[in-house]
């Protein structure tokens, strides 16, 4: 079985590829069983949770299972903690564990391009992000992959900003 790190995911990836392997993949047969959330606590204040995130198609069996603890962050650790398996469909065997977290960065940041590929004018130069924690960078990446954004307002808690760019679209 192959182990995928952060970096290594950071490394192979890049937005245009994913965001049309998503646009090509969302149209193709899929299965998903509901997902499974289970909190880990009884406390109304605490929301600690622990979910399992099954898929396959035709030829791979996934399982995205994540831990999320919103009160990491008062000891500087990460609230979300996740990896994905990959099982051989035809016999089970496990193919491979990849940092999920990261994964998740990226299919979320790609999936708001794809989505704005249908949805956007193709002539808006501007976009505004709501929120910078640590998605915001990727979702810029991804948007910056599918349109010619020139300015972006990123508004986070405290305070808003718009940010310049000199896009040149590579082909």
């Amino acid at each position: 079985m192959k182990t995928f790190s952060a970096q290594e995911v950071n490394q192979v990836l890049d937005f245009p590829t994913l965001i049309n392997a998503l646009d090509a993949g969302f149209k193709q047969a899929f299965g998903m069983p509901q997902r499974q959330v289970f909190a880990l606590s009884t406390e109304p204040e605490k929301h600690d949770a622990f979910a399992v995130l099954p898929a396959w198609n035709e030829d791979v069996i996934g399982v995205k299972a994540f831990t999320y603890f919103p009160e990491n962050g008062a000891q500087q650790l990460p609230t979300l903690f996740s990896k994905i398996l990959l099982f051989n469909r035809s016999n089970g065997a496990p193919l491979a564990m990849i940092d999920g977290t990261t994964v998740t960065y990226w299919r979320t940041a790609a999936v708001s391009a794809l989505a704005s590929r249908y949805l956007a004018r193709p002539e808006s130069m501007r976009m505004l992000l709501l929120g910078a924690g640590n998605l915001a960078l990727p979702l810029i990446a991804a948007h910056l992959a599918e349109h010619a954004i020139a300015h972006v307002a990123v508004c986070g808690r405290s305070e808003c900003r718009w940010l310049s760019y000199r896009f040149v679209r590579q082909s």
